[in-house]
């Protein structure tokens, strides 16, 4: 089985503050340091670093992405089926305050240029069983569902960053939803926990619903539930601890048997990614994953 990310490239320039700026207000930066990030490539990075050895890449870079290439290859990742456009590289602002907490405006670029054409050329490059990651910060995700169904790939879905375009996806063809409650809300047009969560179950769908310092569940399509907590750690940017979290999920299905230890893995590799500055360059490898022993805690509890 192969993994396919089919997802977004972006230069992430961060800037670390004292505090997020509000409206209004002007604030000077304490620093400014460039990094390879956007949820596709995070989320592939956290893939390989996961232990996957096989894992391709799909994108469009702009004139000015070469680097995020450079950041795939250097952990071993596929990138035949990235694309070069003569658009800009998608891109984000990201401020990081003292206390861990960021903020993130994120600019389309060339991951929003990307075309049925390449989609059709390059989902016939694969096979049944094939496993699908996606995110939403590229254009044409529902054709991509749609296409990559078709042909029996094994399709998981993070619709991060959420917005109106999750309405239009047909989440019955999808094998797993990864979503936080916000997410979880728009996805199931209400703002009732239960009543959401019942509503995707609906679909004949695995729900994975993460909390925040609360961990999170597993809903399988067989009606069984596995809960895992979350890991208090001195936090200096809380940046990519999602996407470390979905990659070291997505590997572990490959890798392992037992969803709490998948889920456990996954817990501890974005609790140790919010250690770190930075987005990709922050997941940990497996070996600092494994070797890492503090105790999991729901809401952070003592």
């Amino acid at each position: 089985m192969k993994i396919i990310n089919f997802g977004s490239l972006n230069i992430d320039n961060v800037y670390r503050v004292d505090r997020l700026v509000l409206s209004g207000n002007t604030i000077d930066s304490k620093g400014y340091k460039v990094f390879s990030g956007g949820k596709g490539l995070n989320q592939s990075v956290a893939i390989s670093k996961a232990g996957v050895s096989e894992v391709y890449h799909v994108g469009n870079i702009g004139m000015n992405g070469e680097f995020l290439m450079y950041t795939l290859l250097e952990h071993g990742i596929n990138t035949d089926f990235i694309k070069r456009s003569s658009c800009k590289t998608g891109h984000a602002v990201i401020q990081v305050a003292d206390n861990a907490e960021h903020t993130i405006i994120i600019h389309g670029g060339s991951n929003h240029n990307i075309d049925i054409d390449f989609i059709d050329s390059v989902l016939q490059e694969f096979q049944a069983g094939d496993l699908l990651l996606l995110q939403n910060e590229i254009n044409n995700v529902g054709y991509i569902i749609d296409t990559a169904y078709e042909k029996g790939l094994v399709i998981i879905l993070n619709p991060a960053p959420a917005n109106e375009k999750i309405l239009e996806y047909d989440l019955s063809k999808i094998d797993t939803l990864i979503v936080n409650e916000s997410e979880l809300y728009q996805c199931a047009r209400t703002n009732h926990l239960k009543d959401a969560i019942d509503i995707i179950r609906q679909k004949g769908i695995n729900l994975l619903l993460t909390l925040g310092c609360k961990g999170g569940i597993y809903y399988s399509k067989d009606h069984k539930e596995y809960k895992y907590l979350a890991y208090k750690v001195d936090e200096v940017d809380t940046t990519a601890i999602g996407d470390a979290f979905v990659g070291y999920f997505v590997a572990g299905l490959t890798k392992y048997d037992d969803m709490t230890q998948i889920l456990d893995l996954s817990s501890r590799a974005a609790a140790l990614t919010a250690t770190n500055m930075g987005a990709s360059n922050s997941i940990p490898s497996l070996d600092e994953v494994l070797s890492f022993n503090k105790e999991g805690k729901n809401c952070y509890e003592d």
